[in-house]
C-alpha cells in the first residue's frame, strides 16, 4: 500500500500538521517526529490527529525516539516504528474498534407491585427450621465452590521464552553494469561510473646529453665594388651563406670600398650564432643582406674558425616515459582513494585500476634537444571508476535471502551483511563480475498461544518439557508462578501471560 511521509519540524503545531494530511491520497500516514524538540506529545494532539486520519480514510502511524510520544501512541493503538524504513517494512496493526452498547429495543416491562410479587413466589424457609446436618452440607458447598473459583481464577503465570536464531547465508555470481536499470533475482544489478580530476607536478634527473653551441666564429670576408661610386659598408652589416640553411654572419668594423668597380676591400666578420655550425670553407659566404648587395659582392677568402659546442644534460624519450607512467600511477591512485572516500556504505567498486583521460600534459624542457638537468612534468588527469550502488546489492540480497526463508522464522534486518567473496572482474569496457556473499540473523517466531496451550492446566515441570521440545529455543524456557507455591499453571489462558525476546 502506498505511504505518505510527513517530516515534522520543530515548529509544527497540529494545524500544520493537520494541513499536511490532506495533502496526499493514501491509505497510510507515517509521521516522522524531529531528532530534535518536542512536537505533538501530549495524548489531546494525537487523538486529534488520529481523528482527523480516520475522516480522510487513512491509517496514521509514528516513527520517533520521544518516549512520551510513544506512550500516549500505545495508550490510543497508533503504531510506533524506530525508522522510517521498518514502518515500510512491516505490516501495522489495526486500530481496535470500540464496540458501542447495543440499545435494547424489547416490549417495555411493566412495574409489579411488591405484594404481588411476595404472592407469587413459594415461601421461603426460615434457616432456624433446616436440619443441621443439611447446613453444614451447604456450608461446605459453599465453600468448596469458592475455592474452585479461586482456584482457577486467582492463580497466574508468566512463561518467558527466547527465541532460537542462526545465521542464513547464500553466495551467487552476480554482474553490474550502466545498462541494467534495477537489480534482478538473476543477479544483474545497476552500476555507474564515478569521476574525479585530480593534478600533480613531478620531475626526474635527465640522463641524456646534447651539444649546446658555445663560442661563435670569427673570420674576414672581401667585398668589391661593382659600381664607380665608392661605397660605405656600416658596422653589423649581414653576409650569409647561400646554402640551404643560410648562416649569418656580422662586420664587426665598418669599411669603405674605394671607387671603381673592381675595387675590395677586406673587413672582419662573427657568426650571429655560436657554435660549430660557423666553421665554414672559403667561399662559403656569398650574399650581402639589403640594398648593399646591388653594389658589392662578398665572398670569404679564408675559412671561418673557433665556434665551438659543449656537451651539456638534456632529457631522452625514455626519461619521459617514465615520468609520465610515475606520475599518472601517482594520480590515478590519488584518485581511487578519493572515489572510495565518496562511496556510500555499501557500495561495491569494481574498477580497481580505472582508467583515465589526459586533460593537459607540459613538459619542461619541451622537446629533447634543450639542455636540461631536470624533466618536469604537469598532469592533469580525469579518472574514472564503475560502482555498483550498495543500495541495489542489498536490495538483491534480501530478495534472494528472503525466497529461501525458513517456516516460522523472521530475519533481523539490520544485521543484513554482504561483501565480495571474488574480487570483481571487467568484462569487455562497463561490465563486471563477482562472487556476493549475503548474509544475516533469522530469528524464530514464537507462538504465544501455542506456547499456552502447551502448558495449560500443567506442572511447572512438565510444562517446561513440552515446550523445550516443542518450540525452537535458544535457551532454557522460564515459568513464574504467582503464588509461587502454586502446582498448577492456571486452566484460563488469560491468566498465563507469555513474554519472548522477538
Amino acid at each position: 500500500m502506498k505511504t505518505q511521509v510527513i517530516q515534522l519540524e520543530a515548529h509544527d503545531d497540529i494545524l500544520s500538521v493537520r494541513d499536511k494530511m490532506t495533502w496526499g491520497q493514501t491509505g497510510r500516514i507515517l509521521l516522522v517526529w524531529p531528532k530534535r524538540g518536542q512536537v505533538l506529545h501530549r495524548k489531546l494532539d494525537l487523538l486529534l490527529l488520529q481523528r482527523r486520519a480516520a475522516s480522510i480514510g487513512a491509517q496514521i502511524a509514528l516513527v520517533t525516539k520521544d518516549s512520551d510520544v510513544h506512550f500516549q501512541a500505545k495508550e490510543l493503538g497508533i503504531p510506533t516504528f524506530k525508522t522510517s524504513r521498518q514502518a515500510q517494512t512491516e505490516r501495522w496493526r489495526k486500530p481496535k474498534r470500540r464496540r458501542l452498547p447495543r440499545r435494547r429495543t424489547g416490549p417495555e416491562i411493566e412495574p409489579v407491585e411488591p405484594g404481588a410479587l411476595r404472592a407469587k413466589s413459594p415461601r421461603a424457609i426460615p434457616p432456624a427450621m433446616l436440619h443441621p446436618a443439611l447446613r453444614l452440607a451447604l456450608f461446605s458447598i459453599s465453600v468448596i465452590a469458592m475455592l474452585a473459583v479461586a482456584a482457577v481464577l486467582l492463580p497466574s503465570a508468566k512463561i518467558t521464552l527466547e527465541p532460537a536464531a542462526r545465521t542464513q547465508a547464500l553466495s551467487l555470481p552476480v554482474s553490474a553494469s550502466p545498462e541494467v536499470e534495477i537489480a534482478s533475482l538473476t543477479g544483474n544489478l545497476p552500476a555507474h561510473w564515478v569521476s574525479v580530476t585530480v593534478e600533480g607536478r613531478d620531475s626526474i634527473t635527465t640522463t641524456g646529453n646534447t651539444s649546446v653551441p658555445e663560442q661563435a666564429a670569427t673570420g674576414s670576408v672581401t667585398f668589391t665594388n661593382l659600381t664607380e661610386k665608392a661605397v660605405t659598408i656600416p658596422k653589423n652589416t649581414v653576409v650569409v651563406t647561400v646554402s640551404e640553411t643560410p648562416i649569418r654572419f656580422l662586420v664587426t668594423k665598418a669599411g669603405t670600398v674605394a671607387s671603381g668597380s673592381g675595387k675590395t676591400v677586406t673587413l672582419p666578420v662573427i657568426a650571429a650564432a655560436p657554435g660549430r655550425t660557423g666553421n665554414l670553407l672559403p667561399g662559403s659566404i656569398q650574399a650581402i643582406e639589403g640594398s648593399l648587395g646591388l653594389s658589392l659582392t662578398v665572398t670569404n677568402k679564408t675559412a671561418t674558425s673557433g665556434g665551438a659546442n659543449r656537451i651539456a644534460s638534456a632529457p631522452t624519450t625514455a626519461n619521459r616515459t617514465r615520468l609520465f607512467d610515475e606520475l599518472a600511477a601517482t594520480l590515478r591512485q590519488t584518485a581511487l582513494e578519493e572515489i572510495q572516500d565518496s562511496l556510500a556504505p555499501g557500495d561495491q567498486l569494481l574498477t580497481f585500476s580505472p582508467g583515465y583521460t589526459i586533460l593537459e600534459k607540459t613538459y619542461t624542457p619541451e622537446t629533447n634537444n634543450q639542455p636540461a638537468r631536470q624533466l618536469q612534468l604537469t598532469l592533469r588527469l580525469e579518472v574514472q571508476a564503475l560502482v555498483a550502488p550498495g543500495e541495489d546489492i542489498r536490495e538483491l540480497a534480501t530478495a534472494l535471502l528472503d525466497a529461501q526463508m525458513p517456516e516460522n522464522y523472521a530475519p533481523l534486518r539490520e544485521t543484513l551483511v554482504t561483501e565480495a567473496l571474488t574480487a570483481p572482474r571487467l568484462v569487455g569496457e562497463a561490465e563486471a563480475q563477482w562472487t556476493l556473499a549475503a548474509r544475516w540473523t533469522i530469528q524464530a517466531q514464537l507462538s504465544p498461544a501455542k506456547a499456552i496451550s502447551l502448558s495449560l492446566g500443567l506442572p511447572p515441570s512438565e510444562a517446561l518439557q513440552r515446550l523445550e521440545a516443542a518450540l525452537p529455543l535458544a535457551s532454557d524456557p522460564r515459568i513464574e508462578m504467582l503464588p509461587n507455591w502454586w502446582p498448577r499453571l492456571p486452566f484460563i489462558p488469560l491468566r498465563i501471560i507469555v513474554s519472548s525476546n522477538q
